[in-house]
């Protein structure tokens, strides 16, 4: 039976919205013995998309700890033959060409800048042009006289398999084990299709959709129970799967894949009628921005992404004197 929650308030929307939020904080989100406010973020997506490797990630490294960001996290890329969205899903080991020295060197040198690293992922997918997939073309959801359709040239993993929770959830601890990494984002870019489990008998198969979820949240919390200090945060092709079950395996949601500073004003104030601020990563990224070419100031960029958790995904490689003093002056006027 789904767990339901209800509360009540005499103070209107906005105290049942407070409610909610100091409901979330204490009683849902992750507990640590010393609580503490959302690192400042950075994020390397818009600046080098797949194109990641070991000396670029340095020198944007570099120029995030200029602005005071206190965690810097790699995305999608650093893994696989992952060049482009087509290849590599499912391999969760490091590309040598890209990182030769395996990730060590780089997150030596983010540390050393005084920054917490961190991690893109996409545990739950698998691309057909994947080592995994070639060894375990049966692990995808399907029903077996229909076609399995793609989206983003990527597969749903059967989550609800042991044996693909297991090889999951080895596959993240392997590599928290032999990295230390501080944050994962765990992405999760396409819907469902063809949710079928060929294995289990006809009438049981629809529990697919229960243990599958139940599955997911045994692999976080296993993950946070052998590395206590990892944290996690909750990506779903923008704001896809944000409810309070995630949110009890993870710190902070994304709250969608629109960054542009005056859209992400309704974005957020819809957002925290339900859902508390401080989960709520809100990036500064270029403008014009990507989602409409609308052009906007720095200043305004930021302060609208001050609203909540504060991240920072601008390709800083294109950035002048100018635009560092002016997001140095607001990291330190946020912090």
């Amino acid at each position: 039976t789904p767990v339901f929650y209800g509360g009540y308030s005499s103070q209107g929307m906005g105290g049942a919205s407070r409610l909610l939020h100091r409901f979330e904080m204490t009683s849902i989100l992750p507990q640590r013995p010393a609580p503490r406010l959302r690192p400042i973020l950075y994020n390397s997506w818009e600046a080098t998309e797949f194109a990641v490797d070991e000396k670029g990630q340095m020198a944007l490294a570099e120029k995030a700890a200029r602005i005071g960001v206190e965690r810097f996290v790699m995305d999608d890329g650093w893994f696989g033959a992952r060049n482009n969205d087509h290849a590599g899903l499912g391999d969760w080991t490091v590309n040598p060409v890209k990182f030769p020295h395996g990730l060590k060197p780089l997150i030596d040198k983010v540390h050393g800048l005084g920054m917490e690293f961190g991690l893109w992922v996409e545990p739950e997918m698998v691309n057909p042009d994947s080592n995994l997939y070639r060894a375990h073309p049966d692990w995808v959801m399907n029903f077996p006289t229909r076609p399995r359709s793609e989206g983003r040239n990527q597969l749903v993993l059967n989550l609800a398999r042991r044996d693909v929770r297991d090889y999951v959830l080895k596959s993240l601890d392997d590599l928290l084990s032999k990295n230390d990494i501080q944050f994962l984002k765990w992405d999760y870019n396409r819907n469902w299709s063809e949710p079928g489990w060929p294995e289990m008998d006809p009438e049981r198969q629809p529990e697919i959709y229960v243990t599958y979820i139940q599955n997911l949240y045994a692999i976080m919390a296993e993950l946070r129970r052998r590395h206590p200090k990892l944290e996690i945060e909750d990506c779903a092709g923008g704001a896809g799967r944000v409810d309070l079950g995630i949110m009890g395996l993870t710190d902070q949601v994304w709250a969608s894949d629109n960054t542009d500073p005056f859209d992400r004003l309704s974005i957020q104030d819809g957002f925290t009628h339900a859902y508390a601020p401080g989960v709520m990563m809100d990036w500064v990224s270029d403008s014009p921005n990507w989602v409409n070419n609308r052009v906007t100031s720095l200043d305004y960029r930021f302060l609208s992404a001050m609203q909540g958790a504060l991240g920072i995904g601008a390709n800083l490689n294109k950035w002048g004197e100018g635009e560092f003093a002016s997001a140095a002056r607001m990291v330190a006027a946020y912090k």
